[in-house]
């Protein structure tokens, strides 16, 4: 046997009572195992048990901010399929600081809001609506991008290198072709000067030869 005390917070803002709401969502088995639930304060309990639909609708509001839960099973049923159940603590009242259910008209705590669980009733989804679905991403799948990512900056690092390297292969023989052409022309400037000084010295001595 399993006993279960849910309390909700005595006062909320605003001296507001708080209660608690209680859904089942699941059920199985009435042989085997029942559930017990107090949900008023002097009533007796609700016995609950068998195969819960899913159009059945199974949420209990306390009276006041205390709800009591028990659990009983047999031995035989060890290994078998439970009961889930969600509980939530909710305030009715004209005025909500909080997130007000558009369906129940519960107001609940904003951290409740895209949970993933239905807070707010049997038919009312709105704390679950308008919200943003995270969509998961797989170790592997960002791994992969990773890799790609690095592939492709490491291939763009190759194609600058090697077209850095052209560039300074061009700028080099440019220099070169330029230092071999300067060169050529101070040879040939060189050997028209030294022609020119052979044939001053030529005159030169056949001038003194007619003077004599």
């Amino acid at each position: 046997c399993v006993n279960l005390n849910v309390f909700t917070r005595i006062f909320y803002k605003a001296a507001l009572k708080n209660r608690v709401y209680l859904i089942f969502n699941t059920w199985r088995g009435c042989p085997a195992a029942v559930v017990r639930l107090w949900h008023t304060i002097d009533g007796p309990p609700l016995e609950l048990c068998g195969e819960k639909q899913s159009s059945d609708k199974w949420q209990y509001l306390s009276e006041g901010n205390s709800m009591r839960i028990s659990f009983v099973s047999a031995d035989k049923s060890v290994g078998a399929q439970g009961f889930r159940a969600v509980w939530t603590e909710v305030t009715e009242s004209t005025t909500c600081e909080q997130f007000r259910c558009k369906a129940s008209n519960y107001c609940i705590s904003n951290n409740l809001k895209c949970n993933r669980v239905n807070n707010c009733g049997h038919g009312d989804s709105s704390d679950e609506m308008s919200c943003i679905v995270e969509v998961p991403i797989d170790t592997f799948t960002l791994l992969g991008i990773a890799l790609c990512v690095g592939a492709v900056l490491i291939l763009g690092v190759c194609v600058w290198c090697h077209r850095k390297r052209r560039r300074r292969r061009r700028q080099l023989a440019r220099l070169r072709r330029s230092t071999v052409g300067s060169s050529r022309r101070q040879l040939s400037t060189g050997g028209s000067s030294r022609r020119q000084h052979v044939c001053d010295e030529l005159g030169e001595r056949f001038a003194s030869v007619d003077s004599v």
